[in-house]
């Protein structure tokens, strides 16, 4: 949710661009959250991978990220699979924790 608030990405004069620092900091002083570094971190991370995404599915070779080969890989190792449940599980639960709203005024 926190994400799509931010607003995802910018619109550039060819394409869309990933959010700045200057965008996160504006975002987090205009909002009711307080994010920290490492929130800002991830979110600057998150509008990277969407812009560098939404420039490769211009291909038309391209496959979509969830696309059963993709996917296969994934699930024929159950050691990587589960260890990708956990990481992304932890790094969910250490985002929402670090979440705070700022007190009101």
């Amino acid at each position: 949710m926190l994400f799509q608030l931010s607003g995802v990405c910018l619109t550039g004069a060819m394409s869309v661009t990933p959010l700045t620092w200057q965008e996160v900091q504006s975002f987090s002083l205009q909002s009711a959250y307080k994010l920290s570094g490492w929130q800002s971190e991830q979110l600057i991370a998150m509008s990277r991978a969407y812009c560098n995404m939404s420039h490769k599915a211009k291909e038309k070779a391209c496959t979509a990220p969830y696309s059963e080969s993709t996917l296969d890989e994934l699930y024929d190792n159950e050691d990587r699979l589960e260890a990708m449940r956990d990481k992304v599980a932890k790094q969910f639960k250490g985002f929402a924790s670090g979440l705070k709203k700022k007190p009101s005024k």
